[in-house]
């Protein structure tokens, strides 16, 4: 069983980009069915608007809080809504929505066993920028609590776009020791995982047994530009974090982060941390 709780998107007309609908305020505690329903929360898109000056505004996910769901019930995405386009001349595209005091006792996303994407691996999903004369910004994301998440970008088309900033982002369950999977003692010689499946973590992993799993190398991604590594821009298998911004508040160390359009943008931690 699938549940979705969704806001509408924005409609648009040609000199006016209306906001998508926000998410706010939501409990859900308890649930589920059997361990096989698939939950998903996503924001509404801003509309586009052919000759408005500035796109709308995606909406926002904010204060929603996801407890005691029955066992192997799945929170497999909560995404925030697209800008708006704006395609006057000097128009504007419309600001990202963002994802703001999420709180899941679980699970966001699937941790192994399917490549990235919005409706497969998962994930927390700001809005992307509107596009325009001039693009918009993306949201961002922050003040989120899980066990483990698969991924952080913005955007659900299947390249990431980078968030704006991630903040605030912590990890585990209350009273556990912290099990980081992304530490040398986590990974085997040949850099498969030994504990992917209970770790605390950002960046979930295809195939966690194979050699150099603790990798982005060219056989987990598409290589768009064909340069041999990861860029922005490029199709990837396995979870990352998109971001502008990560900072320092957080309790963890990701696997891979992307931060920058082109050559040193993009850092694989390989388990060094």
């Amino acid at each position: 069983a699938t549940t979705v709780i969704a806001a509408g998107n924005g409609g648009g007309v040609p000199a006016a980009s209306a906001a998508g609908g926000s998410i706010n305020g939501v409990r859900i505690l308890g649930g589920g069915l059997d361990g096989t329903t698939i939950l998903t929360i996503a924001a509404g898109d801003a509309g586009s608007a052919n000759s408005a000056k500035v796109g709308g505004h995606g909406g926002n996910v904010a204060n929603v809080a996801v407890d005691s769901l029955a066992v192997g019930t799945l929170v497999r995405s909560i995404a925030a809504g697209n800008g708006g386009g704006a395609s006057a001349n000097n128009g504007v595209g419309g600001v990202g929505g963002t994802i703001a005091g999420v709180h899941v006792n679980g699970d966001i996303g699937v941790r192994t066993g399917v490549t990235y994407g919005y409706s497969t691996m998962g994930g927390i999903f700001a809005g992307a920028a509107g596009t325009g004369n001039a693009p918009g910004k993306s949201g961002s994301v922050s003040d989120v609590t899980a066990h483990a998440i698969s991924a952080i970008v913005a955007g659900r088309d299947p390249v990431p776009q980078l968030a704006n900033v991630v903040n605030g982002i912590f990890l585990g369950t209350i009273g556990e020791d912290q099990k980081f999977s992304f530490q040398p003692s986590a990974v085997n010689a040949d850099g498969s995982f030994k504990n992917l499946n209970v770790a605390n973590f950002v960046g979930a992993v295809v195939v966690p047994t194979a050699a150099k799993a603790n990798e982005f190398h060219p056989g987990t991604f598409t290589d768009v530009n064909g340069d041999g590594v990861f860029d922005l821009g490029d199709i990837p298998q396995n979870g990352l974090i998109a971001a502008i911004t990560l900072t320092n508040n957080r309790n963890f160390v990701p696997e891979a982060y992307v931060f920058a359009a082109g050559p040193g943008g993009f850092f694989d931690y390989k388990n060094g941390l």
